[in-house]
């Protein structure tokens, strides 16, 4: 099955593809079932937040070179979302990636999802970012794996300010499992 996103950047096709393959009927792809080898060209622009035993935040496990170098903080394995990210940004990805869990589903973003806000950027950067939910090997809740592409980057941007959230397209797993 192809996938129900208009993914842009082949990296981010990678990581779709490797999560599909994982995806069964009734139940998430297991963190133990993704090989990241079979993603090796997209870890550099991939991340993995895993969800904390309080399931009240969730850690960063995972951070390729590119997401480390967008935000500029070389120590983000291990560092909550809450402390990464301002409160506002904090509640609405909290909340988004405990819905991908919950329901679950997938979450694409980019700004071909938001015209207005496309032409609103002063720069050709184009963002992309795909969040996966995972359970962990016990078949409960682990964490969202993903991947951010900050493609047609004049230069390294470390304002946070434009590295935010990215209006989603979210897509219920039962719909993918349909077609």
């Amino acid at each position: 099955m192809g996938s129900p996103f208009l993914i842009e950047d082949p990296r981010i096709r990678v990581l779709w593809d490797c999560w599909r393959q994982a995806l069964r009927p009734g139940r998430l792809p297991r963190r133990d079932e993704i090989d990241p080898d079979a993603f090796k060209d997209a870890l550099p622009i991939a991340w993995l937040y895993r969800l904390d035993d309080s399931g009240r935040d969730f850690y960063c496990a995972l951070a390729g070179e590119e997401i480390v170098a967008a935000w500029g903080r070389p120590g983000m394995i291990g560092m909550p979302i809450s402390h990464l990210f301002g409160p506002a940004a904090y509640e609405t990805l909290r909340a988004r990636w405990l819905d991908l869990l919950d329901r679950p589903a997938a979450m694409h973003g980019s700004i071909r999802y938001n015209p207005l806000w496309a032409e609103s950027r002063p720069t050709p950067q184009r963002p992309e970012r795909l969040s996966l939910p995972l359970n962990g090997p016990d078949g409960h809740r682990h964490g969202v794996l993903g991947a951010t592409s900050y493609a047609a980057r004049a230069h390294a941007e470390t304002d946070a300010t434009a590295i935010r959230l990215l209006p989603p397209r979210i897509v219920p797993i039962e719909e993918m499992l349909k077609g």
